[in-house]
Parts: structure tokens; C-alpha cells; sequence
């Protein structure tokens, strides 16, 4: 078994499994072989951090360059297991939650992550600490900018409006023409996802993020699609037969799995 303490939280792993623990976020402990996803790796001057995802379940690291290696190992091994491969960011927007039927804090300030795989809600809150509310794309039905009442209009007799945190909403007056984007998903129990955002970027995440979600319908041309790790097998084997040497193989692994 082996323990690395990060920033903010610590990293326990043997063969078996990893778990994450963390203050602010809880733990989460997964088998190396129900990764579903690694996040691309991001470094600034000071510290490096990535997400891994298992199901729901969103486990962030992050730690100071001096642990570079001992992570990049983490980051490597758990990226060789990740069904889906890496997760790439394209860009990130700040919009206020309005409500829905999620565990994120109505009425908070939050960061929506687009990933070319998910989408990642990031929240903050006093007592509640962080929550990240991960939506695939394979579950997304439809993102809309739709009014108050429109919204009312489609869930009238759904009981996520009449007993859930969307009736504490509606008891609001809405805003005069105020417009509002609006998620809506199926979970993998088939129970219906609803989230409610309000902001100026909404018509950018909306546009952004509608082709996202059609793609889900659309067969992957396996072809076209590199796996990073699979590469480095490659490029290991270039190098275990002396094709290449170990500078060139060190700067190849950067490249592939951006670091």
C-alpha cells in the first residue's frame, strides 16, 4: 500500500484499487479497472492536478511540481486502466444554479466544465464544501434556453417539480423575460436530471455544447481515434528494441499524454 499527500487531499493505492480522500470533497475509492476517464493533465508554476472518474464518483488531485513524478505515475497507471481514455477540456464557464434536482446548492455560483466527453459541474459551498456533478453525454436528452414558464409548462405534472427543490423555485416571480438554460438527462437508473442555469454565457454553452451531445448518436470510427496509451506501448517497444533512445522517449510520453 502506498499513501501520497497532495494539496488538500491524499492518495492511498496498491494493485487493487486507488482511494482519494479529501477534506473539503469526502473519499472515493475505486478499482484501477472501473476508471471510466482521466481529465488531461494542467500544471501551473506552482501545482499539477487532475480528475479521475469511476461512474459518478469525481475524484480531484492535485499537488505541488515537487510530487510531479511520484503523480505522474498515478496519472499514467490510471489512464492506462480509464475505459474512456483522456478527457479533454475546451473551455469552462461561470453561470449562477437556479435549481434542479441535483446535490448542488440552489442559488449558487458555479463553474460548468466542458470536457469532450462530460460535462462537470463545479460548486462551492461553506458547509456543503465542493460538489461536482458529472453529466456524460450519452445521458443528456436536450439543452434548452427556455423561460420560467416554459420550463413550468413541461413539468406541470412531474413530481420533480411538485415535491423536488424545483417547487421552491417556481414559487418565485420570474424575472421579465429573463431566459434560462436548462439540461435535462436521464440517469443510468432512468430517472430524469433536470438542471436550471441563468447567466450571459448561457447561449455560448448552449451553442457549444448541443453538437457534443449529438455526437453520442453518431458510431465512432475507431480508426481515427488515437488512444494515447496505446501509442506509448508503441513507442516503448521502439525503445526497448533501441529504435529510440530514452530522450526521445521521455519527450514522446510528454507529447501523448500532455504533461
Amino acid at each position: 500500500m502506498t499513501s501520497l499527500t497532495g494539496n488538500g487531499c491524499t492518495v492511498t493505492y496498491d494493485e487493487r484499487s486507488i482511494r482519494v480522500d479529501s477534506k473539503m470533497e469526502g473519499s472515493h475509492e475505486t478499482a484501477w479497472d472501473q476508471i471510466d476517464s482521466v481529465t488531461e493533465w494542467k500544471q501551473d508554476t506552482e501545482f499539477g492536478s487532475f480528475q479521475m472518474i469511476a461512474g459518478s464518483d469525481v475524484s480531484a488531485i492535485k499537488f505541488e511540481l515537487k510530487q510531479k513524478k511520484e503523480f505522474e505515475e498515478i496519472y499514467e497507471k490510471a489512464g492506462s486502466f480509464a475505459r474512456q481514455g483522456i478527457a479533454r477540456l475546451v473551455t469552462s464557464y461561470r453561470l449562477a444554479y437556479v435549481g434542479g434536482n441535483t446535490g448542488i446548492p440552489r442559488g449558487s455560483s458555479v463553474t460548468l466544465e466542458v470536457y469532450d466527453k462530460f460535462l462537470l459541474c463545479v460548486s462551492v459551498a461553506v458547509r456543503k464544501g465542493i460538489e461536482r456533478t458529472l453529466i456524460p453525454y450519452t445521458m443528456v436528452e436536450h439543452i434548452r434556453i427556455e423561460t420560467q414558464d416554459e420550463i413550468k409548462e413541461r413539468f406541470e405534472d412531474h413530481r420533480v417539480l411538485l415535491s423536488g427543490p424545483l417547487a421552491t423555485m417556481f414559487k418565485k416571480k420570474p424575472k421579465k423575460k429573463q431566459r434560462l438554460l436548462t439540461l435535462d438527462a436521464i440517469d443510468p437508473n432512468g430517472q430524469p436530471i433536470l438542471l436550471v442555469f441563468e447567466g450571459d454565457a448561457i447561449y455560448d454553452v448552449q451553442a457549444l455544447v448541443e453538437p457534443l451531445i449529438r455526437q453520442k448518436d453518431q458510431p465512432m470510427n475507431k480508426k481515427t481515434v488515437m488512444d494515447p496509451y496505446e501509442e506509448m506501448k508503441k513507442v516503448k517497444e521502439l525503445l526497448d528494441l533501441g529504435i529510440i533512445d530514452q530522450e526521445d522517449f521521455d519527450k514522446k510520453k510528454k507529447e501523448l499524454l500532455n504533461l
